[in-house]
């Protein structure tokens, strides 16, 4: 990549490459998402439209506006857990892993969070060394191992439960 990709939330009409990027995260790393290719591949359009519509989804676009990388930002709007925001979906193609753009786009949706929620979760892969120390990197400890979350071809794969807490606001 010779050009610098452009971070912007995603709108309802990008579902479509949303759509393509998602499915191809859940073909390459199933171990890495909840999601089920067998179930995501047969939803319509219509439902990553409104995913994409209620849910802060980054994409990382480029030159040619092609969507290179997703992370989403879960916010919801309830009193009981809606202090707690959640990092999902986040999956990088190929070409652009470790050019430092994951870091972009997790400190964005950072502080996209900031301010609106207490604390941010997101679980990670066990095996996902580089993620975890990402996370860990800008703030993020662990607070829970997860024996067997995702079961793929009846392989078990644990993950690392992690929680990014803010500082409580300055009271003036």
């Amino acid at each position: 990549m010779s050009h610098p990709l452009t971070l912007r939330r995603l709108t309802a009409d990008d579902a479509a490459a949303f759509r393509e990027i998602r499915l191809e995260g859940l073909r390459r790393t199933p171990q890495a998402f909840t999601a089920a290719l067998s179930e995501e591949e047969v939803r319509p359009l219509e439902d990553f439209r409104g995913v994409v519509e209620t849910s802060h989804v980054l994409g990382a676009f480029d030159a040619d506006d092609g969507l290179q990388a997703v992370m989403g930002l879960r916010i919801t709007d309830s009193p009981r857990t809606g202090h707690v925001g959640l990092i999902w979906g986040v999956y990088l193609r190929e070409a652009v892993r470790g050019t430092g753009l994951s870091r972009r786009m997790l400190e964005t949706l950072v502080e996209a969070a900031r301010g609106r929620v207490e604390a941010l979760d997101l679980g990670v892969g066990v095996y996902n060394t580089p993620a975890r120390k990402l996370y860990g990197s800008v703030g993020f400890v662990e607070m829970a191992h997860l024996p067997r979350v995702v079961r793929v071809n009846d392989v078990y794969y644990d993950e690392i439960l992690m929680r990014l807490t803010f500082p409580p606001a300055q009271m003036p």
